[in-house]
């Protein structure tokens, strides 16, 4: 005979998942820099994983990061006048927490972090985090260049 309490556990499950709200689908950054931009994300959960590039386009937004349920992702993005640059200049916005994860600079990647630090090839790089809110369905980000040049971020 089965356990009531397994059976009882069994049956409440799909209650729980069904109640429980959306997490966000996807992080979606949108160019309006006036620049060519380069994006890599980072997410810390069970294990560490960084992956990239997403390029974008100015006046054109691109889904980072799919499946990022709610909480902190670090985003690391280049900005170049060529479409094709490698290695752009990093944008840094200003008030916000930083984290520190491993990239490839030359190369698309998904890495997984191990003990000891960034494999040959990689390189670490400082992203910036983002509070991704657990209701949201999808979350965008915007980088604009104001009036006097200077780039912000958008939420």
């Amino acid at each position: 005979m089965a356990h009531p309490l397994k059976f009882a556990a069994i049956l409440f499950a799909p209650a729980v998942a069904f109640v429980s709200p959306a997490a966000a689908d996807t992080l979606t950054l949108c160019n309006e820099s006036g620049q060519y931009m380069r994006a890599a994300a980072s997410a810390k959960t069970f294990f560490d994983r960084s992956w990239g590039w997403t390029r974008i386009r100015p006046d054109q937004c691109r889904d980072v990061a799919g499946k990022v349920g709610g909480g902190y992702l670090y985003v690391y993005v280049e900005l170049s006048n060529d479409p094709f640059d490698r290695e752009g200049v990093p944008y840094r916005p200003k008030d916000v927490e930083w984290g520190e994860a491993c990239v490839n600079p030359r190369a698309n990647f998904d890495y997984l972090y191990n003990d000891r630090g960034c494999e040959e090839g990689m390189v670490l790089k400082d992203f910036f985090e983002v509070l991704v809110p657990s209701d949201a369905a999808n979350y965008r980000l915007t980088l604009k260049a104001s009036e006097d040049g200077i780039l912000d971020l958008f939420k």
